[in-house]
């Protein structure tokens, strides 16, 4: 039992996994000849573009080693993430600005600083880093569109299982915590590299009798689970690539107040849209206790439809919705700089030539459907890596 005020203990579940899907993909691409580790798991579950060509054959070995050594250190901070052991020297860091750093710190691209000192693996990581991004992209979709009951360890008696490493240790609960990173790789697979964790692939997360005194080990070694400092990081300040269109463009206008689409910036997989509210007021909403991930509760209610010429379109009818299945990933997120009265959309694939047509309309604001449009072909032409 837990007392009153008393931390509980934790358990932080993810299957989507960016960083450690691009690693794997990287090692597989590339055909890296990667030492013998307990850590490393089976290939990826899907197909993958060769990139073999990339590195002689003779220098896969010495890639391979330092991409273990990369592993590794995606693996201590990523854990450290999702156990809330991690901690920064600046402690003012938000939310936000630690995801940022983390990444930073285990990738940044397309500078890949971090990866200076291990020169063969860089040439590997910039080989694969669009395709990775692609297969990571499909993956994310198809786990979008599938029933939420069916993903995370909804299926397994985790209360339960929590509690009985709390009496069988005689811990407090709050030192009782695990991570779960389920993996797209091939068969059934698990390792537990660092206190707290537990690697597994998705077809052995769907195995109730293999994976509960797999998830009981992973939280009796959380309780060993130690503090991961990063020094004197803080988030670096970059200049986001030009758009493609010259000045906003006004969706709604009326006594002063306004929402205007502000910049719409091409990448190498897909596009950022801005979307900026002016002189509106905060909108009345029941959900005024919504999780803090809502990526800026001062858009809620207001609904997004994208549709491209070839006659694909996606409706983003909820600012926290995830990625889902579906011919266009459309969804929502915020950049701190950008201040409360600007939402971000991410829109991939990259759309054909042709009219890229965007529908919004707002309800609470009484704004009816209206719609902006810009070119396809400025987007692909204008695209940045």
């Amino acid at each position: 039992m837990r007392r009153a005020g008393e931390e509980s203990w934790h358990l932080s579940v993810d299957d989507n996994l960016d960083l450690l899907h691009l690693a794997l993909y990287v090692r597989d691409a590339c055909r890296l000849a990667i030492p013998d580790d307990s850590s490393v798991p089976p290939l990826l579950d899907g197909d993958v573009v060769d990139h073999s060509g990339v590195l002689d054959p003779a220098v896969r070995g010495v890639a391979g080693a330092q991409w273990l050594s990369w592993w590794k250190d995606i693996l201590s901070l990523k854990t450290a993430e999702a156990l809330r052991t991690l901690r920064f020297s600046d402690s003012q860091l938000t939310t936000l600005d630690v995801l940022v750093v983390v990444d930073e710190h285990l990738l940044d691209w397309p500078e890949l600083d971090v990866l200076a000192s291990r020169p063969e693996l860089r040439r590997a990581v910039i080989a694969c880093h669009d395709d990775a991004v692609r297969w990571r992209g499909d993956r994310s979709r198809r786990l979008g569109a599938r029933d939420p009951g069916t993903r995370g360890l909804a299926h397994l008696p985790v209360p339960a299982i929590a509690e009985g490493v709390i009496q069988r240790l005689g811990v407090s609960p709050g030192r009782v915590r695990a991570a779960v990173f389920v993996l797209g790789v091939e068969g059934e697979w698990s390792a537990r590299p660092f206190p707290g964790l537990l690697l597994c692939s998705a077809s052995l997360a769907i195995d109730t009798q293999r994976l509960t005194p797999l998830l009981e080990g992973a939280f009796a070694s959380g309780t060993a689970a130690e503090g991961v400092v990063i020094p004197g990081r803080t988030r670096k300040t970059r200049a986001l690539p030009p758009s493609v269109i010259h000045e906003p463009m006004v969706l709604w206008e009326r006594d002063g107040a306004s929402l205007t689409c502000e910049r719409v910036i091409p990448y190498h997989d897909g596009f950022e849209i801005e979307l900026r509210r002016n002189g509106l007021g905060s909108p009345s909403s029941s959900d005024a206790t919504a999780p803090r991930r809502r990526p800026n509760r001062r858009f809620v209610g207001l609904r997004i439809r994208l549709s491209f010429a070839d006659g694909r379109e996606e409706l983003l009818d909820d600012v926290e919705r995830p990625d889902r299945e579906g011919p266009i990933t459309l969804s929502a997120f915020g950049r701190r700089e950008s201040g409360d009265d600007t939402l971000w959309l991410w829109v991939m694939p990259l759309p054909p030539p042709g009219e890229v047509r965007m529908t919004v309309e707002w309800p609470t604001y009484g704004i009816d459907p209206v719609s902006v449009s810009f070119d396809g072909a400025d987007i692909r032409r204008r695209r940045t890596a």
